[in-house]
C-alpha cells in the first residue's frame, strides 16, 4: 500500500511538472513568435547558380572559413562552400558531426558549452548517415552536391541565431520549439536569412529534391515553399 501511495506521488509530481514545462514552453514560444526577423549581415558573395564539385578550391576555402571549425573529410566542400557565405561564423566553433540520428541534419549548441562565455560555446551541426527507413532519401548522402550546400547553409543559419542568444535564452528556444507556432516561425527565416547569404539558388535546390520523397504538406507548413524561394530572390534583386 506504501508502494502504491509512492509511486502515485510521484506519477503527480511529474504530471505537475510537465504541465508546467508546456505551460512554461507554449508562453517562450508565444513571446518569441512575436519577434522581428533579424538576418544579420548578409554575404557580399555572388550567388552562384550550379557548383561543380572539381572547381572547389578546398584548401584556399579552408585557411579563409575553416578556422575553429571541425569538418568531416566526406563533405568538406559543401561545408567550406557554405561557412563561405556566412562571414559572422568565421570564428565561431562549429564541429560537424557525422553519425546515425533520426534527424537528417541538426544544428544546435553544444550542450556542455551552453553556459560558457559566448565567444568560447560550441556548436554541432549533426549530418545523419543512418536513420528511419521512411527519411533514407533526406540523408544528406542522397542528396546533389548542390542541395547538400543548401541544407548545411540553412543550418548555418540556425547557428548564426544561436550565437547572439543569452544561455537562459537557447533554454528557452528547446522550450519552444515543440510548439509548431514558433517552429514554422522559426524555420521559415532560417530559409529567408540562407537567401539573404546568397545561397538561394542552393536552398532551392534541396527544397525540390526533398519534395520527391515525402508529402510536402509538413514541409510547406514548416519551411519556404520552392515558389516562395523563388519569389524571395527575385524581390532581393541578387539573384
Amino acid at each position: 500500500m506504501r508502494l502504491l501511495k509512492f509511486v502515485g506521488k510521484v506519477l503527480l509530481v511529474l504530471i505537475v511538472m510537465l504541465g508546467c514545462i508546456y505551460i512554461l514552453g507554449k508562453n517562450i514560444s508565444n513571446a518569441y513568435s512575436q519577434e522581428d526577423y533579424q538576418s544579420g549581415k548578409p554575404s557580399r558573395i555572388v550567388p552562384v547558380t550550379q557548383w561543380a564539385e572539381q572547381e572547389v578550391y578546398a584548401d584556399s576555402l579552408e585557411y579563409l572559413y575553416g578556422r575553429n571549425k571541425i569538418i568531416p573529410t566526406e563533405y568538406k566542400n559543401q561545408i567550406l562552400l557554405a561557412l563561405a557565405h556566412y562571414p559572422e561564423l568565421t570564428n565561431v566553433n562549429i564541429e560537424f558531426i557525422v553519425e546515425p540520428s533520426l534527424i537528417p541534419i541538426a544544428s544546435r549548441p553544444k550542450p556542455s558549452t551552453i553556459f560558457h562565455a559566448k565567444a568560447n560555446r560550441w556548436y554541432c551541426i549533426v549530418i545523419s548517415n543512418d536513420g528511419l527507413d521512411e527519411m533514407e532519401y533526406a540523408l544528406l548522402e542522397n542528396l546533389s552536391f548542390n542541395a547538400q550546400i543548401g541544407v548545411i547553409g540553412h543550418e548555418l543559419g540556425h547557428t548564426l541565431y544561436y550565437m547572439d542568444r543569452s544561455s537562459s535564452n537557447l533554454i528557452g528556444l528547446a522550450l519552444a520549439y515543440p510548439f509548431s507556432k514558433f517552429q514554422q516561425k522559426f524555420e521559415k527565416e532560417t530559409d529567408l536569412r540562407t537567401i539573404d547569404h546568397g545561397l538561394g539558388w542552393q536552398l532551392l535546390q534541396w527544397a525540390e529534391e526533398i519534395r520527391k520523397g515525402e508529402s510536402s504538406e509538413f514541409l510547406d507548413s514548416s519551411y519556404l515553399t520552392p515558389a516562395e524561394i523563388k519569389k524571395v530572390m527575385e524581390i532581393s534583386g541578387r539573384y
